[in-house]
């Protein structure tokens, strides 16, 4: 997280001289580990450390995600992100490889919905190319190409 601070705020200064202060940035902490998440959500509660050296550790608060306390419904948003949580939150499970079948058939259909938007975002592309050449070919009194089959 602090890596993360400290190159956003680099380029920040390096692009934007003339903004005065910086944007807020809410660090955000992903667990997908084999247990619940069992730490503070404060940045000091991730040390073991003296008392000396307590105020040389940032003191910042993080939003935790930790995927065991989410139920397989309740994970939610676009299908690349859906399948990616789902896959973290799975990947531990020493009964993985029997019940993948279980586990794939939550995973697959979003995996064929992702097939599916990326099938259709293809096919707008594709057809808005075409109308843009015809457009052209219009404007321009170019011949049409005859397609071939």
């Amino acid at each position: 997280m602090t890596n993360f601070s400290k190159r956003f705020l680099h380029a920040r200064t390096r692009q934007k001289k003339d903004v005065p202060g910086f944007p807020v940035i809410i660090p955000i902490a992903l667990y997908h580990g084999k247990t619940s998440w069992r730490v503070g959500l404060n940045f000091r509660d991730l040390f073991d450390s003296s008392e000396e050296l307590v105020s040389f550790i940032p003191d910042f608060q993080y939003l935790l995600w930790d995927a065991s306390q989410y139920s397989d419904e309740e994970i939610k948003g676009k299908v690349v992100l859906r399948v990616a949580l789902l896959l973290l939150k799975y990947i531990f499970r020493e009964d993985l490889r029997e019940n993948f079948p279980d586990i794939g058939g939550k995973i697959m259909p979003t995996i064929a919905d992702l097939l599916r938007e990326e099938g259709i975002q293809q096919g707008i592309l594709q057809s808005a190319r075409e109308a843009v050449i015809d457009i052209l070919e219009l404007r321009f009194e170019v011949v049409p190409r005859v397609n071939s089959k």
